[in-house]
C-alpha cells in the first residue's frame, strides 16, 4: 500500500477496474469494464492538499495548510480532517499509515530550527521517534505492527536507513555507501528501499532478518545506469520499484524470489512503479508515445501481465499514481488543461464487491477536526 518518495503537490483518488483475462500481457490502450470516473477535488484550483498514502479502511493522510501559517500533517476520514498537529515546530507532513490508524511522518520539532523528526501518531498524541544521532530523520512506512522504517543523519553525517520498533531505532545499514532509505514495510517485517553501494551506484534492496540484500538492475551493462530504486513490498515479498535497463531507461518492475521483471511502459520511454498491493495490483506513472518531456507521463496499473493507462483529467494530461490499498483504491495526481489539481479517480475495482467510494468527496472543502 505505500508509495515510492516521489512527491507531487496534487491527488487522486482512483477506484480502478481492470479488464477481463485473456488478453495480451503488455497493452498501451486498453477498454476497462467500467471506466474510472475522474473527479476534480480541488474545483477552486487552490492546489493547497498534498494526500500521500490510503489505508485498506480508506483513511487518506497528507499534509494540508496550517491556520497559522506552513502546513500540518493530516488524517482524512469519513469526510472530517483531522489537524494532527506538529512536535512543536511550525510543519509537520505525514506519509503513511497502517490499517490501525497509526500515522508517519516528519515534522518540526522546534519552532527555532528547521531540522526535521520522524513521528509516530497514535489516538491524537504525536510522538518524536528521535534520529541515530544526527540532526533529521523521515518516516516513510509502517506495518500493522507499528514497525516504522524511514531515513535519519548519523553522527558521522550519513543518512542511514531504519526500523524504529518498541520505542527503539536501529541503525539497518547501507549496501557500503553512505546513503541508504527505507520506503516500505509489510508484516513478516521485510524492509524494501534504496541505497548507495561501493561503487557509489544506488540499488534496490530488500532487508531481512538483519541482512540487505542488492535487487540488481534490469540489465543495464553500463556502469553509469546500474541503478535502481525500491518503492514497496506487499505481505508476500514481492517488490516494485524502478531500475535501469540495457537501453538506459527507467522501468517499472516487479521483483519476486530472486528474479527481477520488467513491467515495460505506455509505448513510451520510461515508466516507474510506487506501489503494490496484496493482490498484485501495482500502480506507478509511465510516459506514453505522445509524452513531450521525461517530466510528462500517465498514471498505470498493472496486474497479471497486463498495463493500462488509467488517463487524467481532461483527457490529455499527465496523471500519476503512488499508493494502492487491497480494495483496489489507489492515491495519485493528474492536471487539468492548466494546472496541476487534487482530483478523484471513482470506479468500483472488478476484485472487490463494492466500490469504496460511492460518493465524490472534496477533501479540500470538508470540515476539519483539530487533533486533541
Amino acid at each position: 500500500m505505500r508509495s515510492s518518495a516521489s512527491r507531487f503537490f496534487f491527488a487522486v483518488l482512483l477506484g480502478l477496474s481492470l479488464p477481463l483475462a485473456g488478453v495480451p500481457s503488455v497493452l498501451h490502450s486498453l477498454s476497462f469494464a467500467a471506466m474510472p470516473r475522474i473527479v476534480d477535488l480541488d474545483p477552486l484550483n487552490t492546489a493547497v492538499i498534498s494526500a500521500w498514502n490510503i489505508n485498506d479502511t480508506g483513511q487518506i493522510v497528507g499534509a494540508m495548510p496550517a491556520p497559522s501559517g506552513g502546513e500540518h500533517a493530516f488524517l482524512w476520514e469519513n469526510g472530517v480532517m483531522t489537524d494532527l498537529g506538529t512536535l512543536g515546530g511550525e510543519n509537520s507532513n505525514a506519509y503513511a499509515l497502517n490499517n490501525k490508524g497509526q500515522v508517519v511522518g516528519y515534522s518540526h520539532p522546534d519552532p527555532d530550527v528547521y531540522n526535521v523528526h520522524a513521528f509516530l501518531w497514535e489516538n491524537g498524541v504525536m510522538t518524536d521517534l528521535g534520529t541515530l544521532g544526527g540532526e533529521d530523520s523521515v518516516a516513510v512506512g509502517i506495518n500493522d505492527k507499528g514497525q516504522v522504517v524511514g531515513h535519519s543523519d548519523t553522527t558521522a553525517d550519513e543518512t542511514h536507513a531504519f526500523l524504529w520498533e518498541n520505542g527503539v531505532m536501529t541503525d539497518i545499514g547501507t549496501l557500503g555507501g553512505d546513503y541508504a532509505e527505507a520506503t516500505d514495510i509489510n508484516e513478516r517485517g521485510q524492509i524494501v528501499g534504496s541505497s548507495m553501494n561501493s561503487d557509489r551506484l544506488i540499488r534496490a534492496f530488500l532487508w531481512e532478518n538483519g541482512t540487505m540484500t542488492d535487487l540488481g538492475v534490469l540489465g543495464c551493462t553500463v556502469l553509469g545506469c546500474w541503478t535502481s530504486y525500491g518503492s514497496a513490498i506487499n505481505d508476500s515479498g514481492q517488490i516494485v520499484g524502478s531500475s535501469r535497463t540495457a537501453s538506459g531507461a527507467e522501468h517499472a518492475f516487479l521483483w519476486e524470489n530472486g528474479v527481477m521483471t520488467d513491467l515495460g511502459t505506455l509505448g513510451g520511454y520510461e515508466s516507474s512503479a510506487g506501489a503494490i498491493n496484496n493482490n498484485g495490483v501495482i500502480v506507478g506513472s509511465s510516459q506514453t508515445p505522445t509524452s513531450l518531456s521525461l517530466a510528462s507521463k500517465r498514471a498505470f496499473v498493472w496486474q497479471d501481465g497486463i498495463l493500462a493507462d488509467l488517463g487524467s483529467l481532461g483527457g490529455a494530461g499527465d496523471s500519476a499514481a503512488w499508493a494502492v490499498n487491497d480494495a483496489g483504491s489507489a492515491l495519485g495526481g493528474s492536471s487539468t488543461p492548466l494546472v496541476f489539481t487534487e482530483v478523484l479517480w471513482e470506479n468500483a475495482p472488478l476484485w472487490t464487491n463494492a466500490a469504496l467510494w460511492p460518493n465524490v468527496h472534496h477533501l479540500p472543502l470538508v470540515a476539519h477536526a483539530e487533533a486533541q
